[in-house]
């Protein structure tokens, strides 16, 4: 049970890093930004235009993918194992028999999956990922600065 939760509070550091740290390049940098308010300094607020917001929001997701992806493919295949259970009981998981020597530990999964594939064999699967992370995940901080925008801007009239 703490293999999921791991992986999940040690992923949000790239997601959200990547994203705070692609957001200011782009708002800097390439001056993707807007001016809100009267134009002085204590009353004005800068906020991220929808570009930027929606760029910086794919790579937020990208790079929790591909930090994730390899733990992520470790986990399918624990799960994913052919498993038969033997006088299984709710309370008791001792006799599980696994079929064909399949692989057991998450140790033994990594290390089959090294041996056999290499370290590309922990990346099936990424240009799907990325393909589907990054739109998806560029909306939903397009979204979350809209609405933040929307809330300030009422805040200040």
């Amino acid at each position: 049970f703490w293999f999921p939760t791991m992986l999940e509070m040690t992923m949000m550091g790239p997601y959200f890093g990547g994203y705070e740290a692609s957001r200011r390049y782009f708002s800097d940098k390439c001056n993707f930004s807007t001016q809100h308010g009267d134009g002085d300094k204590a009353t004005a607020s800068k906020s991220i235009s929808p570009i930027a917001s929606f760029l910086a929001g794919g790579v937020g997701g990208s790079l929790f993918w591909i930090v994730a992806l390899p733990f992520d493919a470790v986990k399918n295949q624990l799960m994913t194992q052919s498993l038969e259970a033997s006088s299984l009981t709710s309370s008791s998981t001792k006799n599980i028999i696994y079929r064909n020597g399949d692989l057991r530990t998450i140790h033994q999964i990594l290390s089959q999956t090294l041996a056999r594939q290499g370290v590309s064999g922990l990346y099936r699967g990424m240009a799907p990922a990325l393909l589907r992370t990054f739109p998806a995940n560029g909306a939903t901080f397009l979204t979350y600065e809209t609405v933040t925008n929307i809330f300030a801007e009422n805040h200040l009239k």
